[in-house]
């Protein structure tokens, strides 16, 4: 039989994890990219998040908080953000004033934006690169859709919707000596010393930290078969930095 008390105990632990979350607050601009401070403290370009003190908002009931949202062109808008108890979260849209100085504002978020995307791209393949260099010191294999390793698939193979994957496509190697991009190696093999150097710069950073001076890139070698030629150059800057 369901009790009184272990209904009012669900009640009081309900509020107690809501009062332990916080209270999210998002703020975004119209054009975006302006400067955000709440309560006198520097948040961040819009869009941006915090998570306040849900307990002082649920004891006021209703409380009032400073903010200053300013563009690069000195357009600002001050005023208050009014937080309610009886709300899980809250969002607001401040947009421009209107006054001189909007293109600047528009253009200033359109690069601001671009960066943004930038920096999220080159998160996304460093991280892509610190997986694979874990690979090659447990013995290859790669990351299937699921995000478990297998070793089935080749490091650097590109994955496909269907959980298949397709090597990467590598011109045919001529008879005798590749003259430009592709080193020369016996019996038709080829290497590729871009991915090499890349590979060799993960492993010495790996060993020497990101703000390590990565020495000059030795010549590839001839990549064993199983193997891929960044996994071989993380290899050697392992190697490299182990020396040093």
């Amino acid at each position: 039989m369901f009790r009184l008390s272990q209904f009012i105990w669900i009640i009081l632990s309900t509020h107690l994890m809501a009062a332990c979350a916080g209270y999210p607050v998002s703020i975004n601009s119209d054009p975006p990219a302006a400067m955000v401070f709440l309560n006198g403290e520097k948040l961040g370009r819009a869009p941006v998040k915090t998570n306040l003190d849900r307990t002082k908002i649920q004891e006021a009931g209703t409380i009032l908080v400073p903010v200053k949202v300013v563009w690069v062109s000195g357009a600002r808008v001050e005023g208050h953000l009014r937080l309610k108890s009886s709300l899980s979260q809250a969002t607001f849209n401040v947009a421009r004033p209107d006054v001189g100085g909007r293109y600047d504002d528009e253009l200033f978020a359109l690069k601001y934006q671009e960066l943004q995307a930038q920096k999220a791209a080159e998160a996304a393949a460093n991280s892509r690169r610190m997986m694979e260099a874990g690979l090659a010191l447990m013995g290859g294999g790669a990351y299937s859709n699921s995000g478990s390793r297998d070793t089935s698939i080749p490091v650097g193979a590109s994955r496909l919707p269907q959980g298949a994957y397709t090597l990467p496509t590598l011109p045919q190697p001529s008879a005798g000596y590749n003259v430009g991009t592709y080193q020369a190696v016996p019996q038709g093999a080829y290497t590729l010393p871009g991915e090499f150097c890349a590979g060799f710069t993960e492993g010495y950073k790996s060993i020497k930290g990101d703000m390590v001076i990565v020495p000059i890139c030795p010549m590839a070698p001839i990549t064993p078969i199983g193997s891929t030629d960044f996994r071989e150059g993380v290899k050697a800057g392992i190697k490299a930095g182990s020396r040093g």
